[in-house]
């Protein structure tokens, strides 16, 4: 840190290890440095928010854990920030918007935690936003669409929801957009349809309803399954969820004894008609409410998955430390990680046993529990009184007797937060 003529700095694809430097931030005159691929750890040091001259951060590939430095967004040089496929957690910070000469931003492959900040759609000069398997939740801000020069959008593989916004028509040197794999609902914008530069479209793995927009035609390549053959046995999918096909929603019927979960029947328009398919009107299986739109966007909690996620971390900041709940692989996050994410077992904020399960998975977790025995009972029903060891009294865990489980770690702080 002490060679302060030193412009450029690249030791990509090494073996290096340890945590970066944090007096590299001294260096005035550096105007790039490239550290990728290498096995350097810790966090990136708010150091860096003093390197007022350089044009480049690369980062990537590394186990580097750590939020990303809010100090960032005072180095109005900079027009690359590549920091995919570390262990970053945390938001993605507001001030980044400041960055008017940004071109590029890459964070894939880490586990933000995080909304897109609106801000975001301040950087006139943005060509490049890869946000993909990222942890995001919440909207896509419709400011992005305010980003002339913006040519590549990846928000694929994370939890994003609600519509796809339809300001996106306005980017007129937009070239790909990859939504695939969130959470998104609402028809697809016939405004995609005036980007006269775009190529790709990815949007399978939503939800989607209606038709591809004829506006959409002259597409060379669009990326969109949702047809037919996504229904094609007509057995609901493990979300429970049925695509809709050539306009017509699909709900699923949970009384017909498949064991997937149910089979895809077209939606109906009344109760009557809900009486007729064989359900009661009324309930969560009522297949009137199924297919009412205002409810086709929310998850078997029957609130937005931005919601869910959030209402989750309030209630569990309740009992455990912010800090551990958002730290990649401490047992904090993986029971967080549990109720939010298994397919299997679902856990509503609002359910009167969350903290409970949550509880008895930071146990879990902390005690290794998924190399022991225990990995074959515990964490697989939502009903925690049926996991071998517990006893319960009126839904309330009153007893745990788990000897002689091989079971190795520590003892959570959160045990002593359970009720009774």
């Amino acid at each position: 840190g002490q060679i302060q003529s030193l412009r450029s700095l690249s030791l990509e694809d090494n073996f290096l290890s340890g945590p970066v430097p944090s007096e590299l931030g001294k260096l005035q005159n550096l105007r790039s440095i490239s550290l990728g691929n290498n096995e350097l750890s810790g966090t990136i040091s708010t150091e860096f928010g003093q390197l007022q001259s350089i044009y480049q951060i690369s980062l990537r590939d590394n186990p580097l854990s750590g939020t990303i430095p809010s100090e960032l967004g005072t180095l109005q040089l900079l027009d690359t920030i590549i920091l995919h496929d570390n262990n970053l957690s945390g938001s993605i910070p507001t001030e980044l918007g400041n960055l008017q000469n940004l071109r590029e931003i890459t964070l894939h492959g880490n586990n933000l935690n995080s909304s897109i900040p609106t801000e975001l759609g301040k950087l006139q000069n943005l060509e490049k936003i890869d946000f993909f398997d990222s942890n995001l939740f919440g909207p896509i801000p419709s400011e992005l669409g305010q980003i002339q020069s913006l040519r590549s959008l990846s928000l694929e593989d994370n939890f994003l929801s609600g519509p796809v916004p339809s300001e996106l028509g306005k980017l007129q040197n937009l070239e790909g957009i990859s939504l695939n794999n969130n959470q998104l609902c609402g028809i697809i914008p016939t405004e995609l349809g005036q980007i006269p530069s775009l190529i790709v479209l990815q949007l399978q793995g939503n939800f989607i309803t209606g038709t591809l927009p004829t506006e959409l035609d002259d597409i060379p390549v669009v990326v969109f399954t949702l047809s037919t053959s996504d229904i094609a046995d007509f057995f609901c999918s493990n979300d429970n969820f049925c695509p809709s096909v050539d306009g017509k929603r699909y709900f699923c019927n949970f009384d017909d004894g498949v064991d997937v979960g149910g089979s895809c029947e077209e939606c109906v328009g009344s109760t009557e008609d809900c009486l007729f398919q064989g359900l009661p009107p009324g309930g969560i299986n009522n297949c009137f409410e199924v297919c009412d739109p205002t409810k086709f966007c929310s998850d078997p909690c029957n609130i937005s998955p931005e919601q869910r996620q959030t209402d989750t971390i309030n209630l569990l900041e309740t009992v455990s430390d912010p800090i551990l709940l958002a730290t990649i692989n401490t047992p904090q996050n993986k029971a967080f990680t549990f109720l939010l994410d298994d397919d299997d077992v679902v856990v509503c904020p609002q359910d009167d046993n969350v903290l409970q399960i949550y509880i008895l998975a930071v146990l879990f977790f902390s005690m290794n529990g998924p190399t022991s025995s225990l990995s074959l009972s515990w964490l697989v029903t939502a009903n925690e009184c049926d996991w071998v060891g517990l006893e319960c009294a009126d839904d309330v865990v009153t007893t745990i007797t788990i000897d002689s489980r091989d079971l190795t770690g520590t003892i959570p702080s959160e045990l002593g937060k359970l009720q009774n």
